[in-house]
């Protein structure tokens, strides 16, 4: 299983703002910030309270590939805008790799991870070869920072969760 980093990248928890610019989840993001916290919670993290304080919006066309960045605020809950119009045409699994993931930058904190948390040289030139990913050429984390073919993210759905929630 290989990656294709040609159409969808994500977005990444290094922008800031002072303090979200809208309010509310979006209604459709909404299922999946909820099994969000239920998953953190059966693997003993509680973020209910910063996910109370979460603002998603969809927007209109983001920064190049980007499906989703997360804006981590000085003044309010952190904020997630999705591009609206890749968001419409991407399947199911991939909308939940990419909620977790934004999610995981969010309220957990994470950054796009490898192994010791840094990215190996010339990662997106070697998709599924080397540190970082498992022998079938899935990423090791959701915290990878591209798009998760649908694949990975059904057969590797379980240990993508466990490891979101494990590392601290």
């Amino acid at each position: 299983m290989l990656l294709s980093a040609g159409l969808l990248a994500e977005g990444c928890s290094s922008l800031g703002r002072v303090a979200p610019l809208h309010s509310g989840v979006w209604p459709e993001f909404k299922p999946y910030l909820d099994e969000f916290v239920a998953a953190a919670k059966a693997e003993g993290v509680d973020v209910s309270w910063r996910a109370r304080a979460l603002v998603v919006h969809r927007a209109g066309k983001l920064m190049g590939p980007t499906v989703a960045t997360c804006y981590v605020t000085l003044v309010g809950g952190n904020e997630i805008e999705l591009d609206g119009s890749l968001w419409d045409r991407i399947s199911a699994s991939k909308r939940m790799d990419i909620s977790f993931h934004e999610l995981g930058h969010c309220l957990l904190g994470r950054m796009h991870t490898y192994e010791g948390g840094r990215y190996p040289k010339g990662t997106l030139s070697n998709m599924g070869r080397g540190p970082g990913y498992l022998a079938d050429g899935c990423p090791q984390s959701i915290m990878h920072p591209v798009v998760l073919e649908p694949d990975c993210v059904v057969t590797h759905w379980q240990g993508y969760v466990k490891e979101l929630f494990s590392v601290r």
